[in-house]
């Protein structure tokens, strides 16, 4: 994606009909060619391919492979639908995989805009538990820095989720701290800047106002290229440091599915 042509777009509808709830995920990206659908789609059940890519010295441009989260929409789905359109072919294609474990590719006839949409029909189980209101909290929890801005409709209901600056790029303690009582409810006095220029990672550690035990759990924020990744981290920081909360977003660490919460 080349921001110099079109601002990012991405929009998530929830529509509700007598029989079925269906989710819409919907961006104006690049899309995606066939050989990408096979090599990031089909390939459903791996998650090591980017730690690979990583070992070799190569460049992830994205938060992780698609495995592991294509994988998890079976989860609430028996069956994932995209329609992606690539700029660098003339025709959109349809991929479709059901929790079985087959899937096809087809062409479509007609005129698409380029970018993706992915289609989940819940199962009766999750018909009533995600509603409009849950799914706009999941996004807010992990979407809330994404620089982009995430359009959420439910018929006449929009919320619109992210573009929010971490409190060390706001240039004020005041938003600081007041994000700090907001994230982890307690009421911060001193804040320790944290940076990497070397692997593009920032944060701030809050110190805690109250006396705790060494043997506290620090369940520090780890955001990856603004993303929420977990809420539960323990290692980070080193051990000596259980007196404080941080948050950090880094654009060089690489996930791993005992990281993700």
């Amino acid at each position: 994606y080349d921001a110099t042509f079109q601002e990012a777009k991405v929009t998530v509808e929830l529509i509700q009909q007598k029989d079925k709830n269906v989710l819409i995920f919907e961006d104006n990206g690049i899309g995606l060619t066939e050989a990408e659908i096979e090599q990031f789609l089909a390939s459903i059940g791996s998650s090591s391919k980017s730690l690979d890519v990583v070992a070799q010295g190569k460049e992830v441009s994205f938060i992780g492979q698609f495995g592991i989260g294509m994988l998890s929409c079976f989860t609430v789905s028996e069956k994932i639908a995209v329609i992606t359109k690539s700029c660098k072919q003339e025709k959109a294609l349809k991929w479709t995989a059901t929790v079985d474990g087959t899937y096809q590719t087809e062409e479509l006839e007609g005129t698409y805009q380029e970018g993706t949409k992915v289609f989940l029909e819940f199962v009766n189980t999750f018909q009533s538990t995600y509603t409009f209101e849950k799914i706009v909290g999941i996004l807010k929890n992990y979407g809330e820095f994404l620089p982009m801005k995430i359009e959420c409709r439910n018929g006449e209901q929009e919320t619109i989720i992210g573009g929010k600056l971490f409190p060390w790029q706001q240039g004020s303690k005041m938003s600081m701290f007041s994000l700090g009582k907001r994230i982890f409810d307690v009421n911060f006095d001193f804040a320790i800047p944290l940076s990497s220029d070397k692997t593009q990672t920032y944060g701030v550690a809050y110190i805690l106002p109250f006396k705790t035990k060494s043997t506290a759990y620090g369940n520090h924020h780890i955001y990856i290229k603004n993303m929420m990744i977990t809420k539960e981290e323990n290692h980070i920081l080193p051990e000596w440091a259980f007196f404080v909360k941080s948050m950090v977003n880094s654009q060089s660490l690489v996930p791993t599915l005992s990281l993700i919460h």
